[in-house]
């Protein structure tokens, strides 16, 4: 059988896009298998994610590196309270 350079352009056109299904499924399940293990996986405080090295830790922070927020102090007042009124219906009730 003779091919012709048409068939064979073809030909290497349908085994790039093979290629590229088949990378794409490798992928696909490694992303599934990923969330699979995320939402159906041991529940642990101490599950360690892959963050990226760049991102910062609310616990990496030095003590140092922490602002102080001056504070203010309010004056003490006198909380006066009110006596509840016996609603009509509440003698009925007891």
């Amino acid at each position: 059988m003779i091919e012709t350079a048409d068939q064979l352009s073809e030909i290497e056109v349908l085994k790039q896009q093979l290629e590229q299904s088949k990378s794409e499924i490798i992928f696909l399940k490694y992303q599934l298998e990923d969330l699979r293990r995320k939402i159906f996986g041991a529940k642990s405080e101490r599950y360690i994610s892959n963050i990226h090295s760049s991102q910062l830790s609310l616990l990496d922070v030095a003590a140092e590196e922490v602002q102080v927020v001056s504070t203010t102090t309010v004056e003490k007042h006198e909380r006066t309270s009110v006596s509840k009124k016996k609603s009509p219906d509440s003698q009925f009730l007891s």
